[in-house]
């Protein structure tokens, strides 16, 4: 079945880390614009931070966790309890989407910066 592109209901991982990327963009022109971080980009944050735990947690998109499919809050009772290793690999997946987006956006700026 073809849906019209403003009906999409699925995306590529790629794209998920370009809009990555992109929510992490206000962090990263605070860091170049004042030489500082502020409160600015939180919300930003908080959104990459969900896209990130739901790449890994639902979609299966992390190498190191696989297709395993874990509640977003298994805490509120909405999945099963996952153990502490888990967890613990749940997070770090989560936190290497995070920085390697971040950094690509950080080495797109530079670069882009760089050229007349």
């Amino acid at each position: 079945m073809q849906l019209p592109e403003e009906e999409k209901l699925s995306h590529p991982k790629s794209y998920l880390l370009s809009t990555l990327c992109i929510l992490l963009g206000g962090r990263i022109a605070e860091e170049l614009q004042f030489n500082d971080i502020t409160t600015g980009a939180g919300n930003d944050i908080d959104r990459a931070s969900d896209l990130a735990r739901k790449m890994v947690c639902e979609w299966g998109m992390s190498e190191e966790i696989g297709t395993i499919f874990f509640r977003a809050d298994p805490a509120m009772g909405q999945g099963p309890l996952i153990s502490q290793v888990t967890a613990e690999k749940i997070d770090h997946a989560v936190e290497d989407i995070i920085r390697t987006a971040y950094g690509k956006a950080k080495k797109d700026t530079h670069g882009q910066q760089q050229d007349p």
